[in-house]
């Protein structure tokens, strides 16, 4: 089956359903909010890209994907695409790649260009293979909802994900990084933890104090994210389009 003919089969009611789209009309006067909800057919897009990169399928499904047809072009996000592989002696999902941008992207476009980078550009992995398909889970976050907040504390672990910015007191070197909101919960980290650990994966190695603390901007935001395995996927999609590969 084409990558096509897997998309026009697979329902898109449930993205009518929930990609609910208050759209900006031109005059801000007359926006609404635009509510976004991650769903499985996102997750179908991630892997269809994917799996046509790896097979070296015709990529016309980019273009004719019901898919992208149902997000009108206007609507941008930030996001985050995630891919994580089970291996066969373990019971957890490791994670395997993960890349997005805090900027808002038009959403048709972005979601099968970030599959793509997090599975065959995040630098810290080997580019996902063919072989590894059958393993993986993909994860789509959709960044919602930023609220800047009072100070690096002002925020609830397990709902919200924060990015912190500040200057290096000696250099005034700028430092910025952020934690999606799942992060803090899986490490079972407090507040203090998910700071530090931030602060450090921003990579600013200096002394860590309580003044240096006040000093830095905080943005809190929610995500609505949606998981899926691949055997998932295969009932979905209707067939198993690496099998044996």
């Amino acid at each position: 089956m084409s990558c096509s003919q897997r998309n026009k089969s697979m329902s898109v009611q449930g993205i009518e359903e929930n990609i609910r789209t208050g759209v900006s009309k031109g005059d801000p006067d007359e926006s609404e909010n635009i509510s976004l909800v991650a769903t499985p057919e996102m997750c179908i897009h991630a892997f269809n890209v994917v799996i046509h990169e790896l097979l070296q399928e015709d990529r016309k499904c980019n273009d004719d994907s019901i898919f992208l047809d149902v997000i009108p072009a206007h609507v941008e996000c930030p996001l985050f695409i995630t891919w994580e592989k089970k291996h066969v002696s373990e019971k957890d999902f490791r994670l395997r790649g993960c890349i997005g941008t805090l900027a808002p992207r038009q959403l048709s476009a972005a979601l099968g260009d970030y599959a793509l980078t997090s599975a065959f550009r995040d630098h810290r992995f080997n580019p996902i293979s063919t072989e590894e398909v059958q393993h993986l889970r993909v994860g789509i976050s959709l960044l919602v909802d930023y609220e800047t907040c009072n100070d690096c504390f002002d925020w609830h672990v397990g709902i919200h994900g924060i990015l912190i910015k500040f200057n290096c007191p000696v250099t005034q070197n700028c430092f910025n990084a952020t934690f999606l909101p799942e992060i803090s919960k899986q490490q079972n980290w407090t507040k203090t933890q998910t700071v530090e650990a931030l602060i450090r994966k921003s990579g600013y190695e200096g002394s860590i104090t309580n003044t240096f603390l006040l000093d830095i901007e905080c943005t809190r935001y929610k995500s609505s994210k949606h998981h899926m395995k691949y055997d998932e996927y295969v009932k979905m999609v209707g067939e198993d389009p690496v099998g044996g590969k």
